[in-house]
């Protein structure tokens, strides 16, 4: 319900776009050129695809939670399956396909490629030149399918992201009361912008892992059928890890809700400061919350950096079983085989490189995104078997005869009995409910509105109801949609509205009259008007009961009578009204009144049979004149005329931020790199990572040397065999042979010189082997080290930059609260900082790895 009207977008083109036109992304190409031209702003955006759209995606899963309505507990995995779940699968199995082809024909052509470029190759040219033409073609097609493949995975991811979070708003708007106790905002928003979150991240995650079992059982084979069972020991080292994996993985899942629950405390807290900032200004209290959300942050870095630890231990095992793998089964394919040749090695190198990736990576990251989804549904999960309000369905259906019928209604929270055995009827006029402080006069209204859960007795409602609450609730936008609230607009009920609430007034002293925004929770507003505008949405309703919860006490005496008089008894004439009050005169007006003590009713009867004991207690409970709202501020002086802050002509949308255009300022980087621990910390960081690479490089040339003399020693004792034998057998057929080669020295000469080429060859083999051993360990433990490092780095940065962030915070002048609501400010404590958290330090490292590593 924005102040603003819908903002028209273009079509989006992938809607229209053909076949050809979907696989090279050529529909993107207007915006690529606008890019080109300036900085994309949000009206250069299309409408969002119809797939997409949150409401549609929302509806569907809807559907499905309440298909299982009747289980005691809704499953969330059920839901997904039903929702999303075939065609999740359907894409499953075009990457299967692909993969698998891939995993085929890839070490196959390489092989073959390098056969050709080995002494004594029987393959001819054009033959190569297919072989690389295979490769070539397998590499452009995975440019298109792959890309198509991300593209409409993360579309699916889009579309879970945006139902759940839709339908966690639409289930936290059903919360029932005992509920609303056990979930916090705070959770609520950790919830919608973490644990959502990680359907966008884990979205490959189930597909891969059980493509990653077949495309394993695949290659194995295909190594077995080249090398033999010594292809057996690799294989097993690699699955070595797998339990290594789980464990962590479960103590991942233990962490990761660990964490959820200090941000959950956290976002709480921030969002309790941002509310009461004005209060904590003016007692000088900054320094206090400051430090106590400091030290809740220090508790949630704390469980991010075990977090961080086991992740690192997950890589750095997976890639040291990897590499240890492979050096395991090449040592005993050359101690069971003689014949070692550079074609069987790379071929089996290809293979395992895939085995690798299946084995290391997709069920290492896989076994870590499992447990991290695992926990956010568990919380997911939580919150969607929450307990709800009653739902009616003839709730809001308009009556000609209101009624309200309370049958010995009794209401419990948390097995607290609230109200007792309440038994009355309400028909048209003006109905009272009145008492001393905390009797239920409010938890009636709320039992009427099936906020609360009738635990006995029967409650029975005819006509539509409008509500007005005792603290009046405001959101940011225009107060014309704070008085609309969604109904449609009808200028004369709506001018009707603004005189019997006393808003005009107020309206003619505004440059933007009803189009002035409110801030949260109305703080630019006195009590008084605050009150006058949530009485005026509820009376603005075209409703048959109208139930208002003390809405008039924050008035003062004289605009509370006019209002009593002009709307209460006058413009709600004819309808069923409920209204709590202490107000004697008010009372003396009801046609009914009703009395509570201790949550039962006392008194149900006409105002004239009301004893002077009761008036009495009545009279004392309402509250003393010096203590209504006279318009005053806590902090300036506001009255009932006072003039509503005015927002800045520039500002056209209620949540619109502005936006720097251009490339990021230098200085951003250099203060991120300063909290991380300065320039020193992050260029040791970056020597690692190039010492790590060069240690991977020249491991990866030591075993390539060693491959090239093993092709050559193998060529050298073949030949040297079939002399030795020739030598003994047909001496003479051996001259002709070796002088039609061009070979002119003796056999003994011959023989002498291949035992001490071989003799070179096996020393620089050796080598070879020891320098890629030493190279192999070297290289794991620098890369140990360089995760610790970037993953201490950033967390350090992480931390300071929240500590500063939440200092400019609480000691911002209160200006920045008018013109800066809260949602925005804390999607940047919940969302914004959750990427700088968990998923910068990732991105940072392949960008070190990518500048300074290569």
């Amino acid at each position: 319900m924005d102040h603003c009207e819908k903002v028209a977008r273009k079509k989006n083109p992938r809607e229209d776009a053909n076949f050809l036109s979907l696989i090279i992304f050529g529909y993107t190409g207007t915006l690529f050129a606008k890019g080109f031209k300036k900085d994309l702003e949000d009206d250069d955006l299309y409408e969002v695809v119809k797939c997409c759209q949150s409401k549609r995606c929302a509806d569907k899963l809807e559907h499905a939670y309440k298909a299982g309505g009747k289980r005691k507990r809704h499953n969330v995995y059920k839901i997904m399956w039903d929702t999303y779940g075939i065609r999740y699968v359907i894409l499953g199995l075009f990457n299967l396909i692909w993969k698998l082809f891939v995993s085929i024909m890839e070490p196959e052509a390489i092989s073959k490629l390098v056969a050709y470029f080995q002494s004594g190759k029987k393959m001819m040219f054009h033959d190569a030149v297919y072989y690389a033409g295979i490769l070539v073609a397998i590499k452009f097609l995975h440019c298109f399918y792959f890309q198509n493949y991300q593209v409409y995975l993360s579309q699916l991811a889009i579309q879970i992201r945006a139902s759940f979070c839709s339908l966690i708003y639409r289930k936290a708007l059903k919360l029932s009361p005992a509920a609303q106790t056990e979930t916090s905002l705070g959770q609520v928003v950790t919830v919608m912008t973490k644990d959502i979150s990680q359907f966008e991240h884990a979205i490959w995650l189930f597909n891969d892992l059980w493509i990653a079992v077949v495309q394993t059982v695949v290659v194995c084979y295909l190594i077995y059928s080249r090398i033999g069972w010594s292809s057996m020991l690799g294989v097993c080292i690699l699955l070595s890890v797998i339990p290594v994996q789980v464990f962590i993985s479960r103590w991942l899942k233990t962490l990761r809700i660990k964490i959820n629950k200090k941000t959950d405390e956290r976002l709480q807290a921030t969002q309790e400061v941002l509310s009461t900032i004005r209060i904590i200004k003016q007692y000088t209290w900054e320094k206090v919350f400051e430090d106590n959300i400091s030290n809740t942050r220090s508790k949630e870095m704390r469980s991010m950096l075990k977090t961080f630890y086991s992740k690192m231990m997950m890589m750095v095992s997976s890639s040291l079983v990897a590499k240890l793998g492979f050096y395991a089964l090449m040592m005993l394919y050359i101690h069971l085989s003689s014949d070692v040749s550079a074609q069987t090695v790379f071929y089996v190198m290809k293979c395992f490189d895939t085995l690798r990736f299946s084995l290391s990576i997709t069920l290492s990251w896989g076994f870590a995104r499992m447990a991290e989804l695992g926990a956010s549904l568990t919380r997911i999960n939580n919150i969607l078997n929450a307990e709800e309000m009653q739902d009616n369905q003839h709730v809001d259906k308009p009556d000609d005869d209101p009624q309200i019928e309370l049958r010995n209604v009794s209401v419990s929270i948390k097995d607290k009995e609230i109200l007792h055995n309440l038994d009355t009827k309400m028909n048209v006029g003006l109905n009272i409910i009145t008492g001393q402080l905390g009797c239920g006069k409010s938890s009636m209204i709320k039992t009427i509105l099936k906020e609360y859960p009738v635990s006995s007795g029967e409650l029975r409602t005819r006509g539509r109801k409008s509500y007005a609450s005792q603290d009046p609730w405001l959101f940011p936008s225009s107060i014309r949609q704070n008085i609309l609230f969604g109904e449609k607009y009808d200028e004369e009920r709506y001018r009707q509205v603004i005189k019997v609430c006393a808003l005009e007034y107020d309206f003619k002293i505004l440059d933007k009259g009803d189009e002035t925004i409110v801030a949260d929770r109305g703080l630019n507003l006195s009590k008084g008007q605050q009150a006058r505008i949530n009485l005026a949405r509820s009376i603005y309703k075209d409703s048959d009961i109208y139930l208002i919860d003390d809405a008039l006490t924050a008035l003062d005496p004289k605009v509370q009578e006019q209002i009593f008089t002009e709307c209460i008894l006058g413009f709600l004439k004819g309808k069923l009204i409920v209204l709590v009050t202490h107000n004697s005169k008010h009372i003396t007006n009801a046609d009914k009144v009703i009395v509570l003590k201790e949550g039962a009713i006392t008194f149900d009867g006409k105002h004239q049979e009301l004893t002077n004991d009761i008036l009495e207690a009545i009279e004392d409970e309402e509250i003393h004149p010096d203590d209504k709202d006279n318009g005053k501020d806590e902090t300036e002086e506001v009255t009932e005329k006072t003039k509503l802050l005015a927002i800045p002509p520039k500002r056209v949308h209620v949540y619109h931020e502005v936006k720097k255009q251009g490339g990021v300022n230098w200085s951003i980087y250099k203060q991120y790199f300063r909290f991380g621990g300065g320039i020193f910390f992050i260029s040791f960081v970056i020597l690692l990572y190039v010492v790590s690479t060069f240690a991977e490089n020249a491991s990866s040339k030591m075993l390539t040397n060693w491959i090239n003399s093993q092709d050559k020693l193998t060529g050298l004792r073949k030949n040297y065999t079939i002399v030795s034998n020739m030598t003994q057998q047909a001496p003479e057929q051996l001259t002709s042979t070796l002088a039609k080669m061009g070979i002119t020295v003796s056999i003994p000469a011959f023989l002498n010189n291949s035992i001490e080429k071989m003799e070179r060859l096996e020393i620089a083999s050796a080598k070879s082997l020891n320098l890629y051993t030493i190279l192999l360990a070297s290289g794991t433990l620098c890369e140990l080290v360089k995760y610790y490092m970037i993953f201490k780095f950033a967390l350090n940065a992480s931390f300071n930059l929240h500590k500063s962030m939440i200092k400019s915070i609480i000691n911002a002048v209160m200006t920045f609260f008018d013109n800066c609501f809260i949602g925005n400010i804390l999607n940047r404590f919940s969302q914004d900082l959750s990427v700088i958290d968990e998923h910068f330090p990732f991105v940072l490292s392949h960008f070190i790895t990518d500048k300074f590593s290569r």
